[in-house]
């Protein structure tokens, strides 16, 4: 991996942490809690949430993938797909089973038009 790798690693893995704050902040400013193993006071769906269900888990991975990058590490670049699915099965899927549960047809109708991802 040359220069323009690195630089392009920096970028993605500045552009994921972003993301992931960002969803952080929509958390906060809403007055939900950030911590998965609590109960969700209420469904956020604006701000990142208009356009990801998982902001924080997505910023993750890609900065992830973003540091695979700049560090030129393929164990990194193995990584984090294997992070992504990972998520998914262990987080996304036992979260979005909770959001169903406690907010019905207002979480469906929400998955229905964000997507899970991007």
């Amino acid at each position: 991996f040359g220069g323009l790798w690195r630089a392009l690693g920096a970028v993605v893995a500045l552009a994921g942490f972003s993301l992931s704050t960002a969803g952080f902040v929509t958390f906060q400013t809403a007055g939900t809690p950030v911590d998965p193993t609590k109960r969700a006071s209420r469904l956020v769906t604006e701000g990142v949430y208009g356009f990801t269900r998982n902001p924080m888990y997505l910023g993750i991975s890609v900065a992830f993938l973003g540091l695979g990058l700049w560090f030129s590490s393929p164990w990194l670049l193995i990584l984090a797909p294997l992070m992504a699915l990972a998520l998914r099965k262990f987080a996304i899927e036992r979260e979005e089973r909770h959001l169903e549960a406690r907010f019905g047809d207002e979480f469906r109708a929400y998955a229905a038009r964000v997507r899970r991802w991007v």
